[in-house]
């Protein structure tokens, strides 16, 4: 009888094992990059073996602290449901700004491209380095995609990528919980533009491109699975999409040439407007184009394509949105900045803006404008954002 309680004992015990081990095999594993190296990091405020970065967590959101004297601080709640990568790179401590100079994004030279505004304290962009997609806050940066990355769309909070490598995957990112879903789009390679319809229902993308005649098919899926559609052949090399099944073609200028930018239906199969310019910015509820270049602006209604033309030189201007109808425009004065501003619904232009804060600041470009704030690069490589009235 002893003998029996003891196997099953033994079985029981075994069992169990077996069961632990099978539960934490389930469990993601978190491994983080961290620059630089001997930094303290702690994960939920267990403190982590910087020679092991490594380590099994429990599926949900962990706080992610990171911290080294002569640097930034880095804390940041990440949600992990499967087996997840970050790199972080902490910014080095730089002096208190001044309390009249309140520029609240201050990240030292980084290279990086098409940088986005994705909050008003954060901004998405590809590295330019390893190219992967990238959050730079003022803390630090992290990654968001670590594959690198040829182009992306961004409609909060919606990332969606195409691959580098063969221009045959794509990518959809949501950044507030950190899923991922990949899509092999070998049958339509290369892919080379993508774009999200401003509902977040749709996923456009321009592939079978043909360097040699600049044409390439349009296709559209819904965005939880890929599906595609083909919409036609265009002569483009990029997209953005509209409200109401509209798409701006882009083909990029030639030689001398200005771009070449079209609106056009997608219901009707027609095009409704077609211009040609340096660059075009379309506004933040989508119903204005602006297309700037050396001659002046034109702000155009995506409604009715009524154009307005406007006696700017683009110099050292830049051009973004501030509200839905009223467009900035910014001079570097060297050093310093103004900002003035045109009112597209009636015509009239503001007066110019000083900007104090700015004074002893060049603008290389401006990455864009969100909830007040406006984003730019110096021309030092320094990504500054500031507060404008």
């Amino acid at each position: 009888m002893v003998k029996k309680i003891l196997i099953f004992l033994l079985v029981l015990s075994t069992l169990a094992s077996v069961l632990i081990i099978v539960f934490v095999s389930k469990e993601p594993t978190l491994t983080l990059s961290v620059e630089p190296k001997d930094a303290t990091v702690l994960i939920d405020g267990k403190k982590l073996n910087n020679l092991q970065l490594k380590t099994r967590v429990s599926k949900g959101e962990h706080e992610i602290q990171v911290s080294k004297e002569g640097y930034r601080p880095y804390l940041q709640g990440t949600l992990v449901n499967k087996n997840t990568t970050l790199s972080i790179i902490l910014i080095p401590a730089e002096e208190q700004v001044a309390k009249d100079q309140p520029l609240t994004l201050n990240v030292p030279p980084y290279a990086a491209d098409f940088a986005q505004p994705a909050s008003p304290d954060s901004l998405i962009a590809i590295d330019k380095k390893n190219f992967f997609l990238i959050r730079i806050t003022k803390s630090g940066i992290t990654t968001l995609y670590a594959k690198p990355v040829y182009s992306y769309a961004f409609v909060n909070p919606y990332v969606a990528l195409i691959e580098k490598g063969g221009l045959d995957k794509i990518a959809i990112i949501n950044i507030e919980n950190g899923l991922v879903k990949n899509f092999d789009v070998k049958t339509i390679l290369p892919v080379i533009s993508i774009s999200l319809d401003p509902s977040i229902k749709t996923v456009f993308l321009l592939g079978k491109h043909d360097p040699a005649t600049r044409t390439a098919t349009l296709y559209s899926s819904p965005i939880d699975k890929i599906i595609l559609e083909d919409r036609g052949s265009f002569n483009a090399d990029t997209i953005q999409s509209l409200l109401n099944n509209k798409i701006v073609f882009s083909l990029s200028a030639d030689a001398a040439d200005l771009s070449k930018f079209s609106v056009f239906d997608l219901v009707n199969s027609k095009y409704l407007y077609q211009t040609k310019g340096s660059g075009i910015l379309t506004s933040p509820y989508y119903e204005n184009l602006v297309v700037y270049s050396s001659s002046g602006i034109s702000v155009v209604s995506l409604e009715s394509f009524v154009s307005k033309k406007y006696p700017f030189s683009f110099g050292n201007q830049k051009v973004f949105w501030k509200t839905q109808s009223v467009l900035g425009i910014l001079t570097n004065t060297f050093p310093g900045v103004k900002i003035s501003s045109i009112d597209t619904q009636s015509g009239s232009q503001i007066s110019n803006i000083e900007v104090p804060q700015l004074n002893q600041i060049s603008v290389r470009f401006v990455i864009g404008y969100l909830e007040h704030t406006l984003y730019f690069m110096d021309a030092d490589g320094k990504i500054w954002s500031v507060t404008l009235p």
